[in-house]
């Protein structure tokens, strides 16, 4: 059992069926990918067509007789029903936002990347991350001065991709 359908459990349960076993992949939400498809919105498919990479992971599984259960939950009694030899977790990430002290009560200005996230995620599974992206360019609702907080990989792309809406960031 494969716990997680994102690219990490997708691979994970390709190889261990191109191995010879017998894989089940449970994944909680309706599709497989993750954050991918926030990441290819983000980042752009100058470099990286990373849909690409999920429909491959997809076709691999298919190939390789995955079974692939969406909208379940991993709990101890949905593991077990399934009487697996092994247990692999590939849970993915977590989106994380920094506390910022003083932040206004009702922080109308202030958007955390899990905010961000249930925002895009209904334009994100309508119109995919390609057309989304095209979208931005014309319309983005949000100003045009804006704070990134982190320089990490993640703010470093966000602030990119702001960058190149014609907002100015600072970092």
């Amino acid at each position: 059992v494969v716990v997680g359908g994102g690219p990490a459990g997708m691979e994970a349960a390709r190889v261990a069926a191109a191995r010879g076993h017998d894989v089940t992949l449970l994944e909680k939400s309706d599709r497989l990918g993750g954050l991918l498809p926030l990441a290819a919105l983000i980042k752009g498919s100058d470099l990286e067509d990373l849909p690409a990479l999920v429909r491959y992971l997809k076709r691999q599984l298919k190939k390789n007789g995955v079974n692939v259960v969406l909208n379940t939950e991993a709990t101890a009694a949905s593991v077990k029903a399934t009487a697996p030899d092994v247990v692999i977790l590939a849970t993915g990430g977590v989106l994380g936002s920094p506390v910022v002290p003083g932040t206004p009560a009702g922080r109308r200005k202030v958007l955390t990347t899990p905010e961000l996230h249930q925002k895009v995620k209904p334009f994100l599974r309508t119109l995919g991350p390609k057309a989304l992206e095209q979208v931005t360019k014309y319309h983005l609702p949000i100003g045009k001065r804006v704070v990134v907080i982190g320089a990490g990989l993640h703010g470093l792309e966000t602030a990119e991709f702001l960058a190149k809406r014609g907002r100015t960031v600072t970092i």
